[in-house]
């Protein structure tokens, strides 16, 4: 698929996207987080797991990042399951000439995007989310237009040569 049609587009965009809310959580503060945060280091969780992100999470601490792999770990909890399967019934809707390999594609995309933004609903922080989709590089055009909503808050990073590009931002 050399283009991707307005109705996937939208569909994809619908299933992909959620509601952040406007709450501010407050965490806990950490005496050693705090040292290393005043010598200008900034701390990013590296995980996916909302779950593990909160039992973890300090005050001090700046974002949270995931990848392919870390998202592989959420969906082998079943916390992604029903995302899963609505994204699987709206691509037979909207785009059942799809190949396997696109549908997995299309697949892979949501579930990052949900992983992600499930992160930034929660923390009110920085996302940065290494999402290795062929269709969707080298740059993070899609991202911008997928996500207007963000920008400042969820990043992608290009796989091509690891730039990170705020939402809104061109990637160029």
């Amino acid at each position: 698929m050399t283009t991707v049609s307005s109705e996937l587009d939208g569909v994809i965009h619908e299933i992909a996207c959620m509601e952040l809310g406007n709450d501010q959580p407050v965490f806990q503060s950490d005496p050693t987080m705090a040292r290393f945060k005043e010598t200008g280091t900034e701390l990013w969780v590296d995980t996916g797991d909302l779950e593990k992100a909160q039992s973890i999470w300090k005050s001090e601490f700046s974002a949270l990042t995931t990848n392919n792999t870390l998202a592989n770990q959420v969906v082998q909890t079943g916390v992604m399951d029903e995302v899963i399967h609505q994204t699987i019934s709206r691509l037979n809707e909207v785009a059942s000439s799809l190949t396997k390999e696109e549908r997995v594609t299309e697949v892979g995309f949501v579930i990052n995007c949900h992983i992600a933004l499930r992160l930034v609903r929660a923390f009110k922080t920085k996302v940065s989310a290494s999402i290795y989709v062929k269709k969707y590089w080298p740059d993070a055009r899609l991202c911008s237009t997928l996500l207007p909503r963000m920008s400042g808050v969820f990043y992608c990073q290009n796989s091509s040569d690891a730039r990170r590009v705020p939402f809104g931002q061109d990637s160029t």
